[in-house]
């Protein structure tokens, strides 16, 4: 049964499913952070005195690392840009499509209509688009990275010189709103990394060395570390028993067939296009919370 409503705008909300999906996850993240940020305000004027973010430890204050966190700033807005960018590739593209299919010549233009046919051809806009698409996706991936990466330096400055969510309120609300921003950060990684390749043929294509070595070799590694860590057999074998219920019912090859990643470009460009929109929604919204989140705890003066 077709889904209704994938492609083509609703008649009562103007927008389609996909859309009007993504809009009423980003009003409850909205009511989430929101909640979180008049946490902070509560706890800052309730407060008789509150941590300067850009001043050292030893002078009193957080020890924040500005100008590390305005570089991820500068990185976030770039992965937006990119994003959009990721998104127009494939729009374009499929409007020059579009553009040919329904473009009609008289039959006297006959090498009007061999040009169009050997510069416009369908299937190379098509493959173009892709080509452009996973360029500035991947760039998009690269940035939330170099984000994770520079965040990871920062914690484990924190905790290396003792500062942990208990030391003081500021750290126990910097900690929170940063680490919740990071799950999102990790979360469009793999909703983008989903997106950037053609995971359907990629996971048929390696079925033997990844269905058969690796992920069985990352079980037993699983296992082994889980009864060393004092947990019960049972409980350490479960994965394994799981996985091999998995694969014998056929489930995993079903799963599979499930994720065709950028494949969908080939079969539902439209549908395709739709999604890329959603993603980067929720990706302008993840950066939109940081550019909030850096004046607020990197540099607002303490009290």
């Amino acid at each position: 049964m077709q889904i209704p409503y994938t492609v083509e705008s609703r008649p009562d909300t103007g927008v389609y499913n996909g859309k009007m999906g993504i809009w009423l996850f980003l009003a409850s993240e909205v009511m989430l952070f929101g909640g979180l940020f008049s946490t902070y305000i509560l706890l800052r004027t309730g407060a008789v005195s509150w941590l300067e973010g850009s001043v050292p430890v030893e002078q009193g204050g957080a020890g924040l690392n500005v100008p590390l966190a305005t570089f991820n700033t500068f990185i976030l807005i770039a992965s937006s840009v990119t994003i959009v960018m990721a998104w127009a590739s494939l729009a374009i593209g499929r409007a020059r499509e579009k553009e040919i299919a329904h473009l009609e010549l008289e039959p006297k233009d006959i090498q009007e209509r061999i040009t169009v046919s050997a510069l416009s051809n369908p299937q190379k806009i098509r493959a173009e688009s892709l080509k452009k698409f996973q360029f500035y996706m991947g760039l998009t991936i690269l940035f939330s990275l170099l984000f994770l990466v520079a965040k990871a330096y920062e914690y484990n400055y924190k905790f290396s010189h003792g500062i942990y969510p208990k030391t003081h309120n500021f750290y126990a609300i910097y900690f929170t709103l940063t680490g919740l921003h990071g799950l999102h950060i990790i979360g469009g990684v793999l909703v983008n990394g989903y997106f950037l390749l053609p995971w359907k043929t990629l996971l048929t294509r390696f079925w033997v060395i990844i269905y058969y070595l690796i992920i069985p070799v990352v079980l037993i590694a699983l296992c082994a570390f889980l009864i060393y860590s004092g947990s019960g057999v049972i409980f350490a074998i479960s994965p394994i028993i799981l996985y091999i219920f998995l694969l014998v019912s056929g489930l995993v090859k079903t799963f599979v067939s499930a994720i065709p990643g950028c494949q969908m470009w080939e079969t539902e460009p439209d549908r395709f296009i739709n999604r890329i929109e959603c993603a980067g929604l929720y990706w302008h919204f993840v950066d939109l919370v940081w550019i909030f989140l850096f004046p607020v705890l990197y540099l607002l003066p303490g009290s």
